[in-house]
């Protein structure tokens, strides 16, 4: 009962201090898992989804390699339609990573 209590309140913690966790070394060293269920989660309290999209692509090139293979699926959770116009063709449309992934197009 304790370590469900710890774990709720530690996942309480990181959504509501995501933009703050996902500029951490700790958020670049979590698993892929981890990230799918941290960057879909509806709890986020952030401003943007933005600082979603910034976020997945911090941890990807953290360890490009190993984790490019992983974009489309992370940025499947990622709410995009939830972006302003300009940050789409400016910053999502425009950044290498998405560019060169045929799975993202």
């Amino acid at each position: 009962m304790m370590c469900t209590t710890l774990y709720d309140a530690a996942n309480s913690f990181v959504h509501q201090h995501f933009v703050e966790v996902s500029v951490s070394e700790e958020f670049l060293s979590l698993r892929p898992e981890e990230v799918l269920e941290l960057v879909g989660c509806d709890e986020l309290n952030i401003k943007a989804e933005e600082q979603v999209f910034e976020a997945v692509l911090a941890w990807v090139r953290h360890e490009r390699e190993e984790r490019e293979p992983r974009l489309p699926e992370l940025l499947s959770k990622t709410r995009l339609p939830l972006c302003r116009p300009q940050f789409l063709a400016d910053r999502v449309q425009q950044d290498e990573l998405v560019r060169f992934c045929h799975k993202c197009r």
